[in-house]
């Protein structure tokens, strides 16, 4: 697999690495599958159970983030930059967003934790890494969609949602949120949402745990 420039020179927290080959991809495939399908029953019409693997069109244009302890996967994410993949991007409402560049938008998704881990630093160092590559390739707003009890989560993170709550055909009820990096030059306006029917975002500077 060969990584985006911007990508193999980032110094990522302890225990955060990006997928290199294959084999990486394989045993993320395998941790969502263990977390949506096994635990959580989603996504099962979606899965490969025979191979117990969940996996999209959308991983092949995308950075996948993983967490290693003692040997084992604890935790993923899926990190797109440059743009967000039209299928993605539908439930988000980039329309709301004055002027911002398709090319300096980020969406992360299929973040996730091993039960097990769930409670210490390792989504914490997941984010760190997250915006940090987000940075790096001068991300001016890094999109999410999650559920209605992970909304704290991603707001530590200095995250916050916009909109209203919608449902997910696959997942149920989901919220947009959006982060504004702190490196952004662009104008306030331009990154508030156009509705103002909808709760405001205003300038969220992103921040880490």
């Amino acid at each position: 697999m060969e990584l985006p420039r911007f990508v193999a020179g980032a110094a990522f927290p302890r225990q955060v690495r990006v997928a290199t080959t294959p084999g990486d991809l394989l045993r993320i495939f395998a941790l969502r599958y263990e977390v949506y399908v096994e635990e959580h029953g989603r996504l099962v019409a979606k899965a490969d159970h025979v191979r117990r693997q969940l996996r999209d069109r959308h991983d092949e244009t995308a950075v996948h983030l993983s967490v290693d302890v003692a040997g084992e996967l604890v935790a993923c994410a899926r990190l797109h930059l440059g743009g967000i993949p039209s299928g993605l991007a539908a439930p988000l409402g980039l329309w709301r967003f004055h002027g911002l560049p398709p090319a300096h938008v980020g969406f992360v998704s299929k973040f996730m934790v091993r039960r097990d881990h769930r409670g210490s630093t390792v989504a914490a160092r997941m984010m760190r890494a997250v915006f940090l590559l987000a940075r790096e390739q001068r991300t001016q707003a890094l999109f999410c969609t999650t559920f209605p009890d992970l909304v704290a989560l991603y707001e530590r993170a200095g995250m916050a949602p916009y909109g209203s709550q919608y449902i997910d055909l696959d997942l149920g009820p989901h919220h947009a949120m959006v982060g504004l990096m702190d490196a952004c030059d662009a104008p306030a306006s331009m990154l508030m949402p156009a509705d103002h029917g909808d709760r405001a975002v205003g300038r969220v500077e992103a921040r880490v745990f």
